[in-house]
């Protein structure tokens, strides 16, 4: 498996498990630091698929 291929696929189970994180921080009943979590994980997320369409388009370049 080449380098390209597995940074993608790194950064996107990482969208996953991230977008899983924002959700759960969301729904859960803990009200202390969960909306906290959950905003930071929203833009984890964000940041994330940017990176990803940013990686992919240098990547269609090399």
């Amino acid at each position: 498996m080449s380098l390209k291929i597995t940074h993608s696929i790194i950064i996107v189970i990482s969208i996953f498990l991230t977008g899983f994180f924002s959700y759960f921080m969301i729904n859960s009943t803990d009200q202390s630091y969960s909306m906290t979590f959950s905003i930071g994980g929203i833009l984890a997320t964000v940041g994330l698929v940017y990176y990803l369409f940013t990686i992919i388009k240098k990547f269609k370049t090399l």
